[in-house]
């Protein structure tokens, strides 16, 4: 991947480019919160990923009543919340088109001027990522990449170690794979056919797009943001340590996030993290909020 500066698209046309972001698989946490609430059995096949991803405990389910026994909201419903804060995130982005995977996967992206963003349930963007997209050179790529902000209790940014480190949320972290989360964009001339299936996910995404030699262009700004919550089914394992026990994994979430340094380039994921705080707040049983 050479370091590359966006310039104009000498291809583009006089018709902005859209983004499509298509949401990898998402359980109706709404229903899900509401059954539980009402003292419903509730299958799990409604909210085990198909196909399983990584980092998903065979635990789960036992993690879960965990949680339930612990914390002032359940599990489904800070879930459910956790994705009305990512569809506010995703909705003050302009030229968006959203769609679920399966949806996706049977139409094709339709526009082969767009930009297709896959990413889960409670990621967020930029509202700059439109912006940033009117310029790419899709004639010179396959991949658009940029470095991806991961909140947690040991926040990190990962960026490429190719390009120089610029103001980062938390600490700098070399990619460990060629993409992350959602942290890149498929062009849609390419995303067509097997495509779609092999860049869903980054960790197969980044050995598919080597084998088909996909040109990578990257924008050395923040435009993603995972977020870790203490309800990740990749960090729900942590209830079971010791330093865990009650409340404490969730105080602790908290107490980093409030201490968090949020850069000027990154200050589009505040209104998410407050509203993160808020939850989790509600979720330890404390009401207060920072200004």
């Amino acid at each position: 991947m050479a370091p590359e500066t966006p310039s104009p698209d000498p291809t583009a046309t006089d018709q902005p480019r859209r983004l499509i972001l298509v949401t990898r698989q998402s359980p109706d946490w709404a229903a899900l919160a509401a059954d539980y609430r009402a003292g419903r059995a509730i299958d799990r096949a409604r909210f085990r990923p198909d196909p399983s991803v990584p980092g998903f405990p065979d635990d789960l389910f036992a993690l879960i009543d965990l949680w339930n026994e612990r914390f002032a909201v359940d599990f489904f419903t800070c879930r459910a919340r956790l994705k009305q804060i990512a569809d506010m995130m995703l909705a003050r982005i302009p030229l968006v088109r959203r769609v679920d995977f399966q949806a996706f996967r049977e139409q094709g992206p339709g526009e082969g001027d767009a930009l297709v963003f896959f990413h889960d349930d409670d990621d967020w963007f930029s509202p700059a990522l439109s912006a940033q997209a009117q310029t790419l050179p899709l004639d010179r790529m396959d991949v658009v990449v940029f470095p991806l902000v991961r909140l947690w209790i040991l926040t990190v940014t990962f960026v490429h170690p190719g390009f120089p480190v610029r103001d980062v949320v938390g600490r700098p972290s070399r990619f460990a794979f060629r993409y992350h989360t959602n942290n890149y964009g498929v062009s849609a001339r390419v995303c067509q056919g097997d495509v779609i299936d092999g860049m869903r996910e980054h960790i197969p995404a980044s050995a598919f797009a080597e084998s088909r030699n996909f040109r990578d262009f990257y924008i050395n700004a923040p435009l993603g943001c995972t977020i870790k919550t203490p309800c990740s089914a990749s960090m729900m394992a942590e209830l079971k340590k010791p330093e865990n026990e009650g409340r404490q994994l969730v105080v602790r979430f908290i107490d980093a996030m409030e201490a968090l340094t949020i850069p000027p380039e990154a200050e589009w994921i505040r209104d998410g993290l407050n509203l993160t705080l808020d939850l989790f707040r509600d979720a330890a049983g404390r009401g207060e909020r920072i200004g």
